[in-house]
């Protein structure tokens, strides 16, 4: 949309587009006169530090881009947002991710690249719908490094969109297999102390 037609009508709803206006701030106002209809919502290339708590209520949408702006962490009202297909967070300062993130189901693109984020939540796995995660450009420490980059041993993808699914097929993988992990281990500790309190359970009968 340009500068003088910020929103356009489309069957599936509402396209605005508040791109490069230099906001440093969404009023509530605004979200109360968009949240039923509004599909898709650019606010890239603003001044935004944070979004009001009524974002949760545009229930409608699909499409959120908050690319270049100067978030510090990550909006709690994107967690409510069940029907968000393609989020773009890239070129933030945000440095975590929410365990919750998990509650975005629907979602199918994420873009977090060059953001502050240092580990990726084992919560992402559980996205089903997730089928690409743009992470180029951050300072990952968990997923290994390896894990978040193409495998030498095979074919680096021409296109930059399958680079990503193929990243993050790799990235998913090892999210699951380390929960997993956890999960088994919490189980075995759990079994050992179960058995040291029959043991002492035995001792104090007889």
């Amino acid at each position: 949309a340009s500068d003088t037609d910020a929103s356009q009508e489309h069957p599936n709803g509402v396209t605005i587009d508040l791109g490069y206006r230099k906001i440093q701030t969404l009023p509530a106002e605004v979200i109360d006169v968009i949240k039923d209809e509004c599909a898709r919502l650019a606010l890239s290339h603003n001044l935004l530090s944070s979004l009001p708590p009524q974002l949760s209520r545009c229930t409608r949408l699909r499409y959120l881009n908050l690319r270049s702006n100067s978030l510090r962490e990550f909006p709690e009202a994107i967690l409510q947002l069940s029907s968000l297909e393609i989020l773009d967070i890239s070129k933030n300062k945000i440095r975590v991710l929410p365990p919750e993130i998990g509650n975005l189901k629907s979602l199918k693109v994420f873009s977090i690249q060059k953001t502050r984020i240092e580990q990726l939540p084992v919560g992402l796995a559980d996205i089903n719908s997730l089928q690409v995660l743009k992470l180029y450009g951050l300072p990952l420490t968990f997923p290994p490094p390896d894990i978040c980059a193409p495998k030498k041993d095979t074919p680096i993808p021409a296109d930059e969109n399958q680079r990503d699914v193929a990243i993050w097929a790799q990235v998913k993988r090892y999210l699951r297999q380390h929960a997993n992990r956890e999960r088994m281990k919490i189980e075995s500790d759990g079994d050992t102390r179960f058995e040291h309190s029959d043991v002492i359970v035995s001792v104090r009968v007889n």
